[in-house]
């Protein structure tokens, strides 16, 4: 009996997973990007990372910054892709994908 209501249990739990990600085409995807002016600023939290606020006010946290732009206060200009179904660590601003990062 107790292998039977695993059984259900495992079950339930795949069909719940299943229904919780996102269907490839279904439009949640994040294709576009995004363009901004912002900031990059090291955030002394969880160890300390360094993020980007816009000029706007908003938070990004990037996946992908490499070490020349590690910069405390460095204003730029950036292309890339939010990344809302990624979780990270930081819980500190929208996950970003950086494609191209110019200092301004």
């Amino acid at each position: 009996m107790k292998i039977d209501n695993a059984l259900v249990i495992t079950a339930a739990l795949f069909l719940m997973l299943g229904a919780a990600a996102p269907a490839p085409g279904d439009g949640t995807a994040q294709k576009d990007t995004v363009s901004l002016k912002g900031t990059i600023v090291f955030v002394e939290l969880e160890g300390g990372f360094y993020g980007i606020i816009a000029d706007s006010g908003e938070r990004y946290f990037p996946l992908n910054l490499d070490e020349q732009h590690k910069v405390n206060n460095l204003k730029v200009r950036i292309e890339g892709k939010l990344r809302k179904n990624v979780m990270t660590t930081t819980m500190w601003g929208t996950p970003f994908e950086i494609l191209k990062i110019e200092r301004r």
